[in-house]
């Protein structure tokens, strides 16, 4: 809410675009996006490119956005053949300075992973993760924010596909633990590294759905009367107990067991 404005009548937030994330469009294509999936918590959008006339599906995919309600980052995923270096930042605003960022918990998944503070002119700063060590994010000159990708890039890229690692989902959808991703956060006005060192702890987990079930307490359960509601986040890229969601403060108290399947702080 860093544009809320509030009087005695109303509230507004107008709404600017802090920072997007796009791809590089080749000569006669345009971009296309279509919902992959859905659910009550979240939705999964794949973009391509494509000419006049293709097919939307048949199209190539470039990336794909996780949106998921209650989560502190946005998440993109890349498809193999996408070079990092052909994606764009674009900002509402200017970015002030890129610094790499070196998190607290010295862990194997920390290794293999960059982080940087991003600051922009409207006094924003970001944390911005990326899992792939050989991805390097710079600010030029002229500020402007991009991958840095040479040969080694590729060959380490091409290595990370042939190994990937594959594992299903409840619902047996395929999915990558190993697909290259960047997700980004805003951090609060208020001790803002205090929260980068906390978000770059969980950053490696991020989630893709939510399966979301009601249920009664039945007559032999010692709290009676009783319903409940649980949500629980189909996640990738580790230890699911690392993923890390947002709660609103007068939520905090109906939300009982829940560090069983996400770290709720």
């Amino acid at each position: 809410a860093f544009r809320r404005a509030s009087t005695s009548k109303s509230i507004s937030d107008i709404f600017i675009s802090d920072i997007s994330i796009s791809h590089q469009i080749p000569n006669g294509k345009y971009m296309n996006r279509y919902i992959q999936r859905y659910d009550n918590l979240s939705v999964t959008v794949s973009y391509v490119v494509k000419k006049t006339g293709d097919d939307l599906l048949d199209s190539p995919e470039l990336f794909t956005t996780h949106i998921v309600k209650g989560s502190p980052f946005f998440t993109v995923t890349l498809n193999p053949e996408t070079k990092p270096s052909d994606m764009i930042f674009n900002t509402g605003f200017q970015y002030e300075s890129l610094t790499p960022f070196v998190p607290e918990t010295d862990g194997v998944g920390l290794r293999k992973s960059r982080y940087y503070i991003l600051q922009l002119t409207n006094f924003q700063y970001w944390l911005v993760y990326t899992n792939n060590i050989d991805q390097e994010l710079l600010l030029s000159d002229d500020k402007v924010l991009s991958f840095r990708q040479d040969g080694r890039d590729r060959e380490s890229s091409s290595h990370l596909i042939r190994r990937a690692a594959r594992v299903l989902s409840k619902d047996d959808t395929v999915i990558d633990n190993n697909t290259p991703v960047i997700r980004m956060a805003v951090l609060p006005l208020q001790q803002p590294l205090v929260a980068a060192q906390l978000l770059a702890k969980h950053a490696s987990v991020y989630p893709i759905g939510v399966d979301m079930s009601t249920r009664l307490s039945s007559s032999s359960e010692i709290e009676k009367d009783m319903s409940y509601l649980q949500f629980k986040f189909k996640t990738v890229g580790g230890d699911p107990s690392q993923l890390l969601m947002l709660g609103l403060p007068h939520h905090m108290n109906l939300l009982v067991d829940s560090t069983k399947y996400s770290s709720i702080l």
